[in-house]
């Protein structure tokens, strides 16, 4: 089965071995199919052999054992459910640096939450929504992420049972939220970088200035914790400015509460990276306009002749992931910390 719009042909495609177009046909419609087979460019053989293999499929996954039911089933955020979001939040997050037992939270009286993605109330447009999900098609989120329970209510919740106070800004102005990290005894500052379907992203850097963000914080804070949503590596220019990262992905509408749970130390955060997080995005095999976007015949990144197909230059070879650092000889971020570069003088207190 293809994609949307990667088929081209009616007859080529299917005796090359195509079954069926994703969902809105556009060359396997009844009538070219009939005009194809009416000019001898595919047999009804072939249709045959394309058609008993989707049939095949579907039997195979017993679509027509258990059909969808009608009405469809509600109901479907049960406590159960709820509990099994939570459990792949807490699962899937990665401890990347942890210096001087900065977790679990103990003892710290004040906490300062800082950061676009820790509230649900928005800031411009960014809220805890956005680090629930991936954008999906044409920017909608993939999950419906209005039941989300963000980090600002459950640590929140939990640092008053235990007897310590936060206080919240949302990192708009980060001199503002540097100011209020210095009067904490420990600072948990939020990152996000948003991806999706239709939403590619340029580099590796945080969106909205969370670098600038989290400088800024760790600059001021006694001790800086730094949490990243993102669907893929980031750079961390930052790293040896702060006492711990945790890579949280998208945590889903339990993101708050699992969150809450591995900073006291309720879970330990023991997910695994698939992927190296790199120094630089120059130390990523696409790094250069020829390895990605891609680029035209003239030389650039912008189509400027009708219908002209983009060039991508995949200089990896078969060194994809970790292959590719090795081939180099080159030390990635993770999941060795201490290997990232020293940044500029740092200003911690």
């Amino acid at each position: 089965m293809s994609d949307f719009g990667a088929v081209h042909s009616t007859a080529d495609a299917l005796n090359a071995g195509l079954d069926q177009e994703l969902n809105r046909p556009i060359w396997f419609t009844p009538q070219r199919l009939d005009a194809a087979l009416g000019a001898g460019e595919i047999t009804q053989e072939a249709i045959d052999e394309a058609a008993f293999r989707v049939v095949r499929a579907y039997i195979n996954v017993g679509l027509f054992d258990n059909p969808v039911p009608q009405p469809p089933i509600t109901g479907v955020s049960t406590a159960e459910h709820k509990a099994v979001a939570r459990e792949l939040a807490e699962q899937s997050t990665v401890l990347l640096k942890n210096d001087g037992g900065t977790l679990p939270l103990d003892g710290a009286p004040t906490i300062a939450i800082i950061g676009p993605t820790a509230s649900v109330t928005p800031t411009g447009t960014v809220s805890a929504k956005t680090a629930c999900a991936a954008n999906g098609f044409r920017g909608n989120a993939v999950l419906n992420c209005d039941a989300i329970v963000d980090p600002l209510t459950a640590i929140t919740e939990r640092a008053v049972a235990a007897g310590a106070t936060v206080v919240f800004d949302n990192g708009a102005d980060p001199a503002q939220a540097a100011a209020v990290a210095a009067e904490a005894d420990v600072a948990v500052v939020f990152g996000h970088l948003g991806m999706g379907e239709f939403s590619d992203i340029n580099d590796l850097n945080l969106d909205h200035g969370g670098d600038a963000l989290i400088e800024a914080v760790s600059g001021a804070a006694q001790a800086t914790i730094v949490v990243l949503n993102s669907g893929t590596a980031v750079v961390m220019p930052w790293l040896e400015d702060v006492d711990a990262v945790l890579q949280a992905w998208y945590g889903g509408e339990q993101f708050g509460p699992a969150l809450a749970g591995i900073l006291f130390g309720d879970v330990n955060p023991s997910g695994k990276l698939p992927m190296s997080f790199p120094k630089s995005l120059a130390d990523t095999p696409t790094s250069t306009p020829e390895q990605y976007p891609g680029i035209f015949s003239d030389g650039t990144t912008q189509r400027t002749v009708a219908g002209e197909i983009r060039q991508v230059n995949y200089t990896e070879g078969l060194k994809v992931g970790y292959r590719w650092y090795e081939a180099r000889a080159s030390t990635p971020c993770t999941p060795s910390a201490t290997a990232c570069p020293t940044p500029r003088s740092s200003t911690r207190r």
